[in-house]
This record gives C-alpha cells, structure tokens and sequence, in this order.
C-alpha cells in the first residue's frame, strides 16, 4: 500500500500481518487467494481510462499461491469490500440486462438502502436506477454520470461514510452470531461463515475474543484459540539411541525397540528419514560405480535417470529401458516406496 505514513505503515502490519493474526487465532485465513485490487483501483481508472476502466479494474485480479503479506489482508478484509460497496452501481450497469427485470428492482433497491444508510445524497444515483435514463445515454453519457457519482462520494464525509460501513459489516457479523446462537455462544468455526472472516480479520484483527467482548457475549466454554502451532520434529538417529536409552532406564534393549517400532507406526525402529537415507545412499552409490566402470561397448545408461518432464522421445537411438533397475539398486524401503522419484 502506497501514500501511508510511517506510523500508519506499522499500524498496518501489526494489525493486519498474518502472522500477527495468527497469534490472535485468526486461523481461517486463506492459503490461496484472489484479490480483485480492481475494485479499490477504479475510482482512478474512471478518471484517467474511462473508455477501458472497467475491463482495466476485471484484469487486475491478484491470484496469489501463498498469503503472507499485510496489504494482501487489508485488501481483502478490508478495502475490497468497502470499494466494492461504494462503487456497485457502477458494476452493476456494465453487467449489462443480464438479470430479469424483478431481480435487478430488487438489486438497485438494496443499493439505494446502503447508499441512504452511509449518508450519501439520495441524488447520486438518479442516473443509474432501473427504470431510469441509464439505456437512453451514449457512451460519453455514462462515463459522464460515472465521474458525477465519482465526485458525489468524494464530496462526503468520508470518515462517517467509513464508520456507517463498519457499522453494516458488525451488524452482519451480529446477524450471523445470533443465528447461531440458539442456544448460547457459538463456537467460531460455527459463526465465522466465508463472509464473515473478513469482518473479524479487518475490525477485530483476527481475534474472535476480541469481537465475543464486543458483542457482550461470553465464551464457549468448548473454544479453543490456538495462537501459535507446534513446531515440527523429526525422529532422526532413533536407532542408534536404543542401547542408551535403555541402559538409562534399566530396560532391555529389545523393549526400547519395540516401543520406538509402535510410535513410528511401522515395523522397524528405524525412523523413515534413515530408511530414505540409507535408500538414497545406495542408489547414488550403484549410479557412482556404473558411471565408473562404463567403458566403449557397453550398454547406453541415457534412461537410468527419468526423463518423463523432458521433451526427449524414448524411441530415438541409445536410450536404454529399464536402465534404472538393471544398474542402480532399487530406490524403496519397506515404509519409502518410491521415495526417489519425489
């Protein structure tokens, strides 16, 4: 995010990292995310590309594999649906008549009610109104009443304007907290539906106690708010540690072993790290000896690595089937089935 101060800069990405909010809980962040930045884009794009701004705003969609980032959160929680509040008149008519006409008086009537219940001027969307002059102006025309409902928004309060919005986006999260509240508190798996997230991630930073304190309610003696997870371990080296381990607890050896065998889950206590070592180990040794003592005459060894990902034909000459197999040793372990080919 651009034009923040240093201080609001830092305000962000203490609030809205999420890192930060997973400390609060806010586990239920996505993953994998689409933001559609477009929407808090096309005011500008209006002003300065208005002939193209809509189709500029579809194209400028974030399809993101990890989130990690403060402003990715802040757009999706926050920005994203206030823009996309603000500005659905405009997305509405470029939609075009694709809803029957009982479906769109419903549409604008529920624009017109946001609208009057965020202060702005009745008038603003006079132009755009179904049953209205919208089918009747050209394209210069409607560009023309996109910058006058541009300029009616920016001539508002914004800071009530805002205000009024968050008070919609509680009064969701309050609608959907008391439908599942039938019975007393709800857990948050239950309450915090897909459209709900945002809310708590952008009002409360991702903290569900937070918003239980806000709506006066007590907790579910059943939640669990998990701030941080345990950090992985691997069981490497178990074998060698057994005769140690044993002498330490005055135990035979082969009871040591027997436990470590029922942890792991396998009939072995040798850990699956060490299986796919060892059976690494010995492919790469046979690959070794059989680079060491080919000499000319022998057999090809093009195909004793697989080459499914590259774009050579196994027909063409010198390429040795089942190379792999009749050179190396094989590469799995009794619990590491083919744990060469990841």
């Amino acid at each position: 995010m651009t034009a923040l101060t240093p201080a609001e800069a830092a305000l962000c990405a203490g609030f809205f990292s999420v890192q930060e909010q997973h400390k609060r809980g806010a586990w239920y962040l996505p993953t994998k995310l689409s933001v559609k930045a477009g929407a808090v884009n096309l005011p500008h794009l209006l002003r300065e590309r208005p002939g193209h701004a809509l189709t500029l705003a579809a194209d400028e969609t974030a399809r993101l594999t990890a989130v990690e980032g403060a402003d990715t959160i802040l757009l999706w929680a926050l920005l994203v649906p206030l823009f996309e509040t603000l500005l659905q008149p405009v997305r509405l008519r470029a939609a075009g008549d694709i809803f029957p006409p009982t479906q769109q008086q419903r549409f604008w009537t529920l624009i017109d009610e946001r609208y009057r219940l965020l202060g702005i001027k009745c008038g603003a969307l006079e132009a755009f109104r179904f049953g209205g002059a919208w089918p009747t102006l050209d394209r210069t025309g409607q560009q023309q009443a996109r910058l006058e409902l541009l300029d009616t928004l920016a001539a508002a309060d914004l800071a009530a304007l805002v205000a009024r919005h968050r008070i919609q986006q509680l009064q969701a999260l309050m609608a959907g907290f008391a439908k599942k509240a039938k019975a007393g508190t709800a857990l948050a798996r239950r309450v915090l539906t897909k459209e709900l997230r945002p809310v708590v991630s952008a009002y409360f930073g991702g903290d569900w106690l937070a918003a239980l304190d806000y709506l006066q309610a007590p907790v579910h003696p059943d939640e669990e708010i998990i701030t941080a997870l345990p950090e992985p371990r691997l069981y490497v080296g178990t074998s060698v540690q057994t005769a140690d381990v044993a002498a330490e607890a005055g135990i035979a050896e082969a009871e040591v072993q027997a436990m470590l065998t029922a942890f792991l889950g396998g009939s072995s206590s040798v850990s699956p790290v060490e299986e796919r070592t060892a059976a690494l180990r010995r492919w790469w040794a046979g690959f070794d000896r059989a680079h060491a003592i080919q000499s000319p005459g022998m057999p090809s060894l093009w195909g004793l690595v697989d080459e499914e990902l590259m774009s050579l034909s196994r027909t063409e000459q010198g390429f040795t089937l089942s190379c792999t197999s009749s050179v190396c040793p094989p590469m799995s372990s009794r619990r590491s089935d083919g744990c060469g080919r990841q």
